[in-house]
C-alpha cells in the first residue's frame, strides 16, 4: 500500500473520543482546597446550591397560532358517518389475499395476458417503425446501469 498524505493524517475525532474514555474514568484528587480555605476564615459554599438549579416549566398555553385540539365527532358534527371508512394503503395487511383487495378496491381482475377489446384495438393501430430495437436498447440499458448488482 502507498502512503499517501490522506492515509498519513490521524483521525483526530477517535484520538478525542479515546482521550474522553480515558479521562472520564480519572478519580478525583483531594486538594486540600477546603481546610486552607477554613485555615483562613474564608466562607465556603456548596458548588451543588449553583448546579442543581430548579427546572423551569413552560405553560405551552400562552403560545399564539397553536391549531386548537379536534372536536370529537358526534352527530352534529358535518362530517360525521355512522359507518366507519377504512383505508386500504401498502402497509396493510390482507387476510384473504386478492379477493379481499379486489372487493376493497372495488376492482374486476382481468384474465391472464388479455386486454379489453377496446384497449387490443389502440394497442394494434400503435406500430412504431424500430419498436423492437427500442424495447432492445432499454432493456440493455437498464441491465447496464442497474446498481443492485
Amino acid at each position: 500500500m502507498k502512503f499517501t498524505i490522506p492515509l498519513g493524517k490521524h483521525n483526530l475525532y477517535r484520538m478525542m473520543r479515546n482521550q474522553w474514555k480515558v479521562a472520564r474514568k480519572r478519580p478525583v484528587l483531594k486538594t486540600n482546597a477546603e481546610r486552607v480555605l477554613q485555615a483562613n476564615n474564608l466562607e465556603l459554599v456548596d458548588a451543588n446550591e449553583f448546579v442543581a438549579s430548579p427546572k423551569k416549566t413552560f405553560d405551552f398555553s400562552s403560545i399564539v397560532g397553536l391549531a386548537p385540539h379536534p372536536v370529537p365527532k358526534d352527530e352534529n358534527h358535518p362530517l360525521y358517518k355512522e359507518q366507519p371508512c377504512f383505508f386500504y394503503r401498502d402497509h396493510s395487511v390482507l387476510l384473504e389475499g386478492l379477493p379481499q383487495a379486489l372487493a376493497l378496491t372495488n376492482t374486476v381482475q382481468l384474465e391472464a395476458d388479455i386486454l379489453p377489446p377496446r384497449i387490443q384495438k389502440l394497442v394494434d393501430q400503435v406500430q412504431l417503425p424500430n419498436q423492437d430495437e427500442l424495447v432492445q436498447r432499454c432493456i440493455k440499458s437498464t441491465c447496464l446501469h442497474r446498481t443492485g448488482m
